[in-house]
């Protein structure tokens, strides 16, 4: 999964086992930011199958959840 932070500086890449976000004051920021940032890996709880991330409407939080019936949707609040 991926999704664009809000403030278009920010990425956020969710794998099976891992939470990455690349960070870059440059604009346009998608282009520039994997040439010019190193990914910073986030704390992510244990889910089986995690598939999804994506950042709050505001920007403070990320939302997770896996695959599955009725997987729990979790809402974490990382330091900035």
């Amino acid at each position: 999964a991926a999704d664009l932070h809000p403030d278009g500086q920010r990425i956020l890449l969710r794998t099976y086992n891992s939470m990455l976000e690349y960070e870059t004051r440059v604009l346009p920021a998608v282009p520039a930011i994997f040439d010019s940032s190193v990914a910073r890996v986030l704390p992510t709880p244990g889910l089986l199958q995690a598939e999804a991330a994506c950042y709050s409407r505001d920007g403070r939080s990320i939302l997770t959840t896996s695959e599955g019936s009725n997987p729990p949707l979790l809402i974490l609040r990382p330091a900035r």
